[in-house]
């Protein structure tokens, strides 16, 4: 949901009140007095109209209740549903991992998993959403109390060593940056920690041993943004090691053979966690609980379509059951004592208060309440106005549900125009319809209640706007000195290539200062002042490639310099030569922002992030420009570039302009035109698609009434490319992963952006791409925040296993999941599949590749799609394919043989839904592995988290070579300085070939006796006081300066003394740059400033306010006499402002004049 303002909760409430017209009904009423009296009953309810039903029953027995349903989708749709008609609702959702996994479940997860077991045993007004297969899982006893959390209060005290070794103990993670749930940061007396179950992270600062406040902070600033009076603290881990658990845990464990085992059996009888010690859960406990033992005595047991959850359960049970014995013979674990689920009889035999059955199976059910679903409007407006009219003459009573304040504007409009009233107030009358805001999946029409509550996705076919957990992720620029480590290759503009040997304190003639130390050639050394970090870059070249480390008073930096400056001259003048015609050219302006395109925007079903709002903005100012936009859109898969294609393809059509949407394969092809029909299909927008899903005589038809005008947007491979399109009125192109395409086809696509508007989309964007756009000479947005609930894949490089390949599949079909299996070889591809068919027999395996015929690759990958297979064998066809939620392992056969944006992009494959995804990247272990092929998959390996893709592409110039995107004669002089170095040098000769004056900024020198730097004891971590550093280096204003220092008293608490020091020296240098001041230094009890001149009257009434200044008008300087030392930063800012002040006046006095 976008906007809730004040209408929104007054609508919520209204809708909540529709919850009152099935209390008349007598069925209902004799529900109700039936399970107060402790019976158990059989309903039968229409499924559309399930969560109105559990929503009004909930408010009329007012009890706690949990609902187990036959999966974990519809169980969190459930709990969508009964927020809408603001019931308290929490979903207990599966976590991640299997328990008999490698790898522990994620902090979150079982954060938000204690939370909930906690309400439920505190007896908390609430209805809790599981699946059976959450629900049979064993999970420790309530005696165990894993579900307590930690509870702070301001005012409170506390020892702040002891909270940390709680912390500790439950599992949580000492770092230098809280950043991720399960993290905490202890400096001095304030305490960061991101609880587990929360959404954002908390700060604690201490007075003494007394808890002064608790604030909630941002972690991609880090900076507070509230303050809470209570924070709670779940723990991290599903298991605690205790004397007891241990004791229990021993005397179950068997004799064992294999080394491994024995080593983590050893690991648990000596209290140590490891990632998968869960495994071990039925060893620590000797009760085999699940959630239902959570629950308080007056809590009440729902099943949802009790015959459908029972199958699903035993499918799910019989599934597990084989796979754990699989990993029992391998000796992959040990044969746990019990179950790691409970059997489906025995959760069935519990006590179950209601069954809730379709309406269809009447005869089982004592009470029925029969609804029917919405007719699905595809967007008709019109047939929406007559369903609405005809409800309304029966005395219905009528609520659309809409996501947000512009859709029921919108639909307000649409009403109005039709003479039926709507209502905004509470005392509605039957013949208004109600517009509420809400998050409802879909509605449904009641005869005997005499309702109809309507969806937005009725309407038009789309989800509301699903809330779902965004952890914000701290941004990196794209390459910063605060990334290198102590051994990195790095430069300096002025002394050349050196080994980067950390930060270094010195103290000299009694001045503490932080120094970069440099290692040059020989045994020459070179310590950097701090205020000089700006000069410094890491150092990417070729990859293998070891630079030529320079020797410092050598002329050889100056002349690898001075070549590599007119090589940057030579490129950029053929560069601006090619983007000059372009900059030059008259473009298509197109209009502002139609209705319809507020319309399209507000129908997207998920909430924008903040990047993509951004790049739909930086693509739209280009379309209204008149030069011919040439942009390019980088994001991580999967986050949100072709929504922002959409868009631009939308505001050209409505322009009457056609639009060609050009990409690199068949699958691509069609996912895209999936998702451009589903979008625009409330719209007149005709959209076609050519590629080998097509028939040849299909293909010319589209074509031909695309070069007619009589199709919109087009979309297609390089088929897009040949003669025969000619499109009758173009005026966008979307190219999508340009790097995919050939040297012949690019030719082709350059034709295109001479005068046609051209946007690009890239995950991964090439080298070259991306260079230029680092130079300035193409423009580029960037989406970088991950969409709500995304978790980065857990990602394993190693040689082939195939014990590995077994479980990484059964634990996928465990959970109802599918994997695809790439093996990038025609030839063998079908022996692979058939491996895999002996190796798990259960599993429904298909093939695809490029070479089957057009038929039978669609039907393969729709039946897929349908999730009528569970393993799909294909090559690397799939690296741009559709979107499958329910895909979350990839197995990459052979990676070493991949290049790194095909195996970023392949990786993207998986993960695109809330469940924890997996990545198997194997390399042959008969294969000596080449460097490039190492640092391709060290790579890989190294960059798991949200939004690499920008990352990996700078680690690709590495690999690859930074010079051979310029041609060989480049590849040299860039080699020898530096891909940093080398682009800055491009950016300013491209500045100077256009007449622009390349100006560096003035370097200002203070040397004054006073120590300012940041101690250690205050930032631990070398690379967060280098970012600081390099902050007030790059500050332009001192309003800069003074939110930097409300950051660090923010974050790292009371600023100390050097601290100070060095903001003021920061802001002493911003104003000495704008008087043109380029020394202030200290020199036998004297400071001088020079260079500074100012007239005769000027000195004399900026003396007159001080005693102890001399100016000296010929050579150009002020001397302060008799400084006070400790007071000199405050007394030369003051100065500073003074004599600003009158060079201001005397500037005014002059103007005045004239």
């Amino acid at each position: 949901m976008k906007n809730r303002g004040l209408f929104g909760i007054l609508f919520d409430m209204r809708l909540e009140e529709t919850l009152n017209m099935i209390q008349e009904n007598n069925d209902f009423k004799e529900l109700i007095i039936s399970i107060k009296a402790g019976n158990s009953e059989t309903v039968a309810v229409g499924s559309s109209a399930r969560s109105y039903f559990l929503a009004s029953f909930f408010k009329s027995v007012n009890r706690p209740i949990l609902v187990i349903t036959s999966g974990s989708e519809k169980a969190r749709k459930l709990v969508e549903d009964l927020k809408a008609y603001s019931i308290e609702a929490e979903l207990f959702a599966e976590v991640e991992t299997m328990p008999y996994d490698s790898l522990s479940p994620s902090p979150a997860s079982v954060g938000r998993r204690l939370a909930v077991l906690s309400d439920m045993e505190s007896g908390k007004l609430c209805i809790w959403v599981t699946s059976i297969q959450s629900a049979m899982r064993v999970i420790p006893p309530p005696s165990a109390a894993l579900h307590y959390p930690l509870k702070l209060s301001v005012g409170e005290e506390i020892d702040l060593h002891d909270l940390a070794k709680k912390l500790t103990a439950i599992g949580y993670t000492r770092v230098s940056l809280v950043e991720s749930p399960g993290h905490f940061s202890l400096r001095g007396g304030i305490l960061d920690v991101f609880p587990s179950h929360a959404q954002k992270p908390v700060r604690i600062e201490l007075f003494g041993d007394e808890i002064d406040s608790i604030r909630i902070f941002n972690v991609s600033d880090q900076r507070s943004i509230g303050y809470l009076s209570t924070v709670k603290i779940y723990g991290c881990r599903q298991v605690a090691l205790t004397k007891e658990t241990i004791s229990t845990a021993a005397s179950k464990f068997p004799d064992l053979s294999s080394d491994w085992l024995e080593e983590e059996i050893g690991k648990v009888k000596d209290g140590q966690y490891f990632e998968g010690i869960d495994k071990y859960l039925p060893f620590l406990y000797e009760e085999d609980e699940t959630v239902l033992d959570y629950l308080s005595k007056e809590a009440l047991r729902i099943i949802d379509e009790p015959e459908e959850t029972r199958q699903a359960a035993v499918q799910h049970y019989n599934q597990q059951l084989s796979y754990i014995e699989h990993l029992v013979d391998h000796q992959t674990i040990l044969k746990p004592p019990h179950p790691y689920f409970k059997k489906p009889k025995d959760i069935f035999a519990s006590r179950i208060d209601i069954e809730l059955v379709s309406v269809g199976k009447v005869e089982r059910a004592g009470k029925s309440f029969k609804a029917s679903p919405i007719p699905y409007f595809g967007g008709k407006v019109e047939q929406l106005r007559d369903l609405i009219v005809d409800y309304l003459n029966l005395g219905f009573r009528i609520a659309i549900v809409l996501p947000d304040e512009n859709q029921r504007t919108r639909i307000e409009q649409i009403l109005l125009d039709s003479n039926i009233s709507s209502t905004r107030s509470l005392s509605a009358s039957k013949r208004q319809v109600l517009l509420a805001i809400g998050n409802l999946n879909s509605g449904f029409v009641s005869h005997d209640l005499k309702i109809a509550i309507i969806s937005f996705a009725d309407i038009f076919g789309r989800r509301s706007h699903c809330h779902v957990r965004r952890i914000a992720s701290r941004r990196y620029a794209i390459s910063d000195i605060s990334d290198v480590k102590v051994g990195d290759y790095v430069v300096h503009s002025v002394h050349g290539i050196a080994i980067y040997g950390g930060l270094r304190k010195r103290e000299v003639d009694g001045v503490v200062r932080d120094y970069a130390l440099l290692e040059y050639a020989g045994s020459d050394r070179l310590f950097v002042p701090i205020d000089q970090l700006d000069r410094i870059t890491k150092y990417i070249g070729a990859a293998g490639e070891v630079p030529t480390i320079s020797r410092l008073g050598s002329a050889d930096w100056l002349k690898a310099t001075k070549k590599a400056k007119a090589s940057a001259k030579k490129v950029a003048y053929d560069l601006l030569t090619l983007y000059a015609l372009r900059a030059n050219t008259k473009g298509i302006r197109f209009s502002p922002d139609t209705p319809w395109q507020q319309e399209l925007e507000d129908s997207f079903a998920y909430e924008e992030t903040p990047d993509q709002l951004a790049a739909v903005e930086d693509v739209k100012r280009d379309m209204e420009g008149s030069k011919p936009m040439d942009r390019l859109i980088c994001g991580d898969v999967g986050y949100g570039k072709t929504e922002v294609a959409v868009r631009a393809a939308f505001k050209a059509v409505m322009d009457g302009k056609q639009v060609m949407v050009l990409v690199p394969t068949t699958i691509l092809a069609q996912q895209h035109h999936m998702t451009f029909t589903d979008r625009l299909s409330p719209f007149p927008v005709t959209v076609e698609m050519v590629s080998r899903f097509k028939s040849k005589q299909q293909q010319n038809d589209i074509i031909s009434r695309f070069n007619e005008g009589k199709v919109d947007i087009l979309i297609g491979t390089h088929r897009l490319l040949q003669d025969d399109v000619r499109p009758l009125d173009l005026g966008l192109v979307i190219i999508d992963e340009e790097q995919r395409f050939g040297v012949n086809h690019k030719e082709k696509l350059r034709n295109f952006k001479k005068s046609i508007d051209v946007l690009t989309l890239s995950a991964t964007p090439i080298p070259r791409t991306l260079q230029m756009s680092l130079a300035g000479i193409r423009d580029m947005s960037i989406i970088e925040t991950p969409p709500g609930g995304r978790q980065p894949v857990i990602t394993h490089v190693g040689g082939y296993d195939e014990e590995m390949v077994i479980q990484a599949i059964r634990r996928e079909l465990g959970r109802g999941g599918q994997v695809y299996l790439v093996h990038n070889r025609v030839e063998t591809i079908s022996g692979v599949a058939d491996r895999v068919r002996e190796l798990v027999p259960e599993a429904r395996v298909a093939v695809a590749h490029g070479q089957i015929s057009e038929h039978q690759l669609e039907k393969v990958m729709l039946g897929f799609l349908d999730h009528r297979y569970d393993v799909l064998v294909c090559t690397t066809i799939i690296e741009s394919g559709i979107d499958i939620p329910s895909v979350n392992t990839l197995i990459v056969d052979r990676a070493e043989l991949l290049g790194l944006a095909q195996l970023y992009q392949l990786r993207g494959r998986v993960g695109r839904a809330n469940q924890q995804a997996y990545a198997y990247f194997f390399f042959s272990s008969q294969r000596l592995l080449t460097m490039q092929a190492f640092e391709r998959l060290k790579t890989i390996s190294d960059f798991t988290e949200l939004g690499s893709g920008i990352k990996i592409a700078m680690r690709d110039l590495e690999i690859r070579g930074a010079g051979n995107l310029l041609g060989a004669e480049q590849h040299g002089h860039m080699s020898a300085v530096g891909f940093e170095l080398y682009c800055q040098m491009l950016r300013d000769a491209i500045d100077e070939l256009e007449g622009k004056q390349v100006t560096e900024l003035a370097e200002v020198k203070v040397d004054l006796p006073i120590n300012a730097y940041i101690p250690d004891t205050y930032i631990a971590e070398e690379g967060l006081r280098i970012e600081i550093y390099r902050r007030i280096i790059m500050s332009c204003k001192s309003t800069e300066i003074d939110q930097i220092a409300l950051e660090l008293r923010d974050r790292f608490g009371p600023l100390p003394e050097p601290v100070k020091n060095l903001l003021g020296i920061g802001k002493l240098r911003l104003l000495a740059r704008k008087l043109g001041v380029s020394e202030i230094s200290y020199r036998n009890n004297r400071i001088k400033i020079s260079p500074l001149l100012l007239t005769k009257q000027q000195e004399i009434d900026i003396a007159s306010k001080h005693n102890n200044l001399i100016f000296n008008r010929k050579r150009q300087y002020l001397l302060i006499t008799k400084p006070k030392i400790d007071k000199t930063i405050t007394f030369l800012l003051a100065l500073f402002d003074v004599i600003i002040g009158e060079l201001t006046t005397g500037v005014m006095i002059s103007q005045k004049a004239r």
